[in-house]
């Protein structure tokens, strides 16, 4: 087995009593632990959210370590990438580069665009015809996406609240990987540049502006046709 791409240390913790807020990161079969000193010399477990691999315990050579609260989280800096952490199934999207140096696949978020890619379902609304509906596990992000682009200026540029934009961000990431908002910040995925980045693939800024520029090129080429057939002057 190869080495956990990343890890948490919680210290005065066994293999059996993990803090309360975490237990639920490490379900499914998720959890490969060892009993060690930490970062801070004091006892506890390591603990990978991933299955198959092994957790090497406090490893300054290998792994980069974060204190977030008052638990540690270890990053291998030389094998853990996006793969690590994604879902079975891949969401179609934009594939953006985050702040890890990586690529990473963002879905777009936005119903009304034309490369929208969250799972949808038809049913019967209230009357009586069919419509299509997201599933309900990604109506927060579609709703947050609404929200963030009434924020949006003619110029495509957006003003939010930070918070509102970062748990945006977050959930947009996790229709693809397995990942938290504490294992995006051990990674350092977010920048200023990412959040545009992120940004812009969940309103398919890209595919709005493929449209405007459509539409200004037909626009052109109509006027030129016109300009053409005119009758001459006498």
């Amino acid at each position: 087995m190869k080495d956990a791409p990343l890890m948490y240390f919680f210290k005065n913790a066994t293999r059996e009593m993990l803090p309360e807020e975490h237990k639920g990161r490490f379900g499914d079969g998720k959890k490969a632990t060892r009993v060690g000193k930490g970062p801070d010399g004091s006892h506890g477990v390591f603990v990978a959210p991933f299955k198959d691999v092994i957790p090497p315990g406090y490893d300054t050579e290998n792994y980069s370590w974060q204190k977030i609260k008052d638990f540690w989280i270890g990053v291998n800096k030389k094998e853990c990438c996006p793969v690590d952490f994604a879902r079975n199934y891949i969401t179609r999207g934009y594939d953006i580069l985050l702040g890890d140096g990586n690529m990473w696949t963002v879905p777009v978020a936005m119903v009304d665009t034309p490369n929208f890619s969250l799972p949808q379902y038809e049913t019967i609304g209230e009357n009586g015809k069919w419509t299509w509906k997201v599933q309900e596990e990604y109506e927060m992000l579609c709703n947050f996406a609404s929200d963030l682009w009434d924020h949006v200026d003619p110029d495509m540029n957006f003003s939010m609240d930070e918070d509102l934009t970062r748990n945006m961000c977050i959930a947009a990431l996790e229709v693809n990987y397995d990942i938290n908002a504490y294992e995006c910040a051990a990674l350092r995925l977010f920048t200023q540049e990412a959040y545009q980045r992120i940004v812009s693939a969940v309103l398919d800024i890209p595919g709005r502006e493929d449209i405007i520029a459509h539409l200004e090129g037909k626009k052109k080429l109509l006027e030129a046709i016109n300009t053409s057939s005119g009758s001459p002057e006498d």
